[in-house]
């Protein structure tokens, strides 16, 4: 059914059964208590009375020792004093403030070990949200640089229905993430506890720790090292997989008349929001577009500044409203192809490390600063990358030096570097992958890039059904999952700056994907020459799981190459623009490589089951509805050895010396059944299937 609202109907809906009911909400992070006269209210937090036939009433704010009234909003906004009268002719909604005195404020540097002993010495400090307050300031902007997040595979899991909330640094170094609310489906899950993702400028790396509430201080676990697990030491941030403005393809656009509007609105209301989901949705800055309703029976609702009426209770029809294009799509299959009308009124949620003349969104800047520190961090793993018998730094240094950054004209490390490969050198690193050529392996890299828009999509598919369950009623289409309806919202915005066309063979949205020749080669090459010798080149992006195994880094790889070869001809001690001297250096470890060892350790496949296969099969799998649990739980711990050669269900996981009686070998290396599965990404690559193999065939060692 579809609702046509007009100003004359919305004033019925305000007045008519609402005279003489009076709600007063909780604002601030102090504590205190509104009481009225004549008597019906007495409330620390939210209620609501009715007071018949009265036709005022006078509202009194106290406050305990500790805390300070600092005002009213609503229907007494701007009010200071303790009390606030009120006529009783239509619905009232009243919020009453009152903060901490003297409110606690972390100065200085902001880190696992400052904020430990920061909330260790402030006992006024008992929640996640009074943690945010004390630690805004000294220019981190955490209220400003908030996002949503609809989809997340972190511990702190984030759905449509119980979205995370993410708030960021303009320098991306330090990051905070809480739960808004529990989700049964997600024990792990918990509003008392907060991930805090730092980055580590002296030793370029990121880290993970996590801030309890749960005892009513915070406890801080420096470094945990179960966040250190699920993100193979980055952050698990794909390439725009999930953002503030919810659905991934939009970019951080809010569309008028869109889901992804109506859903905003629901989330960022605070009529009904209690304890700590009230108290940091409440200190979030609103952009300049989003303001709340003050009082009456819409108070706190969220209004953007081209809505038609004073609220808006359901989203306008997209039909009836003008577009920049209109395209064909095809996804989700299944059904016809129908019109997506792209473009229109929408405005971009932005933050204050955003480029405005790059027209993206928050998500998107984030992505940005982000891919720029795990630069740093990677080419610091080379650096500590053991060097016996191989020295990757000057084969890494040699593949990421262009003819244009050598001194010496004619010189292309490179390619150099690949044609004076000897048959020993190229027989071992092609064995590596699984008898792939190096051209094989770029064939191999391209194809794969090609298979994050389709895992995307199916991702975002699945969070747009949910969010439609919730929000859909506040849309003309309400909860229809017809084709029609589901591509409309996933592919509204328009081709901005040569990107997010939809490609006419699949009707898929094709998002920063692109590469230039040069890079697509050049991470190519460093996969074949690299992986070999134990560099994990797929991590060297922020995709998550199986989306990792596509290599793809948006349009950023590029933005990898400075940071590489600065840190790696620095520690060499070579300068940067001596490509002689570089190729010399990279020949001679490669000298060296085919004296490796033909038989893995443990330690070598144990990094790919814990990268690849913790998702479904680990400590923290998903739950029973979303696709799990599964056994055997391949724990990262000194039991996993013992527990892959144990026998499950009469069949043995690794079967050492035997792969065709290893099941997990050959559900790996299943061409037309793999595992993991075609949903969650392409295939292991033949190199990681090749490595389990030669490691069943040597006995499995420890």
């Amino acid at each position: 059914m579809k609702h046509t609202w007009t100003a004359a109907v919305l004033g019925m809906v305000m007045l008519l059964g609402c005279a003489g009911s009076v709600r007063v909400m909780h604002g601030g992070l102090g504590e205190g208590r509104v009481t009225s006269s004549p008597a019906g209210l007495d409330c620390t937090d939210h209620c609501e009375h009715n007071f018949g036939t009265r036709s005022s009433v006078v509202l009194t704010a106290t406050a305990p020792p500790g805390s300070t009234f600092a005002g009213w909003q609503g229907d007494c906004n701007g009010r200071q004093d303790a009390t606030c009268p009120l006529t009783l002719d239509s619905y009232r909604s009243v919020t009453a403030r009152f903060d901490l005195t003297p409110f606690p404020s972390l100065g200085g540097a902001l880190n696992g070990e400052s904020l430990r002993d920061f909330l260790n010495a402030q006992a006024s400090v008992t929640t996640p949200a009074r943690m945010l307050a004390a630690i805004d300031g000294a220019g981190r902007d955490f209220r400003r640089n908030w996002l949503l997040m609809a989809h997340s595979e972190s511990l702190q899991t984030g759905t449509a229905a119980t979205p995370r909330l993410i708030v960021v640094t303009p320098d991306a170094r330090q990051m905070l993430s809480f739960t808004l609310q529990d989700n049964p489906g997600y024990p792990h899950a918990s509003p008392q506890k907060v991930e805090f993702l730092e980055f580590d400028d002296t030793r370029k790396v990121f880290r993970f720790h996590e801030i309890d509430f749960s005892t009513g201080r915070g406890v801080v676990s420096v470094d945990k090292a179960e966040c250190a697990q699920c993100h193979a030491g980055r952050p698990n941030w794909d390439a725009y997989d999930s953002w503030g403005g919810l659905l991934p393809f939009s970019c951080d656009r809010l569309h008028k008349g869109s889901l992804e509007a109506a859903m905003m609105r629901a989330v960022l209301d605070l009529k009904g929001r209690a304890g700590q989901h009230h108290d940091l949705l409440d200190q979030l800055q609103l952009p300049p577009f989003m303001s709340r309703v003050q009082g009456g029976v819409f108070d706190t609702r969220i209004r953007y500044d081209f809505d038609d009426l004073p609220i808006v209770l359901v989203e306008p029809d997209v039909n009836t409203l003008p577009a920049t294009t209109t395209v064909s799509a095809f996804y989700p299959p299944g059904a016809p192809p129908s019109d997506v009308k792209q473009g229109g009124d929408m405005r971009i949620l932005f933050n204050s490390m955003a480029n405005l003349a790059l027209d993206e969104g928050r998500g998107v800047d984030l992505f940005d600063t982000l891919t720029q520190l795990n630069a740093q961090r990677v080419a610091q793993e080379l650096v500590n990358h053991p060097r016996t018998p191989v020295d990757v730094r000057p084969i890494a240094l040699a593949l990421v030096t262009l003819p244009s950054d050598c001194s010496a004209p004619g010189t292309n490390p490179a390619a150099d570097l690949i044609s004076g490969l000897t048959p020993a050198q190229r027989s071992f690193l092609q064995a590596r992958h699984g008898n792939l050529t190096i051209d094989e392996v770029l064939a191999d890299t391209t194809s794969r890039k090609h298979k994050l828009p389709q895992l995307k999509a199916d991702l975002q598919l699945r969070t747009l059904r949910d969010m439609i369950q919730l929000a859909g009623p506040q849309t003309t289409q309400g909860t229809s999952l017809a084709p029609e309806r589901l591509r409309q919202d996933l592919f509204r915005r328009d081709p901005t700056g040569g990107t997010g066309e939809l490609d006419p063979a699949t009707g898929l949205l094709l998002d920063q994907e692109a590469y230039t020749a040069n890079t697509l080669t050049m991470q190519s090459n460093l996969r074949y020459f690299l992986e070999p010798l134990g560099v994990p080149v797929s991590k060297w992006s922020m995709s998550v799981h199986g989306r990792s195994r596509t290599y793809t880094f948006a349009d950023l790889f590029g933005n990898y190459i400075a940071p590489l070869r600065s840190t790696l001809s620095s520690s060499l001690g070579i300068n940067a623009r001596d490509c002689p001297a570089i190729l010399a250096r990279a020949r001679t470890q490669l000298a060296n490589m085919v004296a490796l060892p033909s038989a893995p350790r443990f330690a070598q496949v144990r990094t790919i089951f814990n990268l690849h296969c913790l998702e479904c099969h680990g400590q923290f799998a998903r739950p029973a509805g979303d696709g799990g649990p599964y056994l055997p739980g391949l724990l990262p711990s000194a039991s996993l050895h013992s527990d892959l050669l144990a026998t499950v269900g009469g069949r043995r996981m690794i079967a050492p010396n035997d792969t065709s009686n290893s099941v997990l070998y050959q559900r790996i290396s299943n061409a037309t059944s793999p595992m993991p599965p075609a949903s969650n990404g392409p295939m292991l690559s033949q190199h990681d299937i090749d490595l389990i193999r030669r490691w069943i065939e040597a006995g499995a060692p420890d």
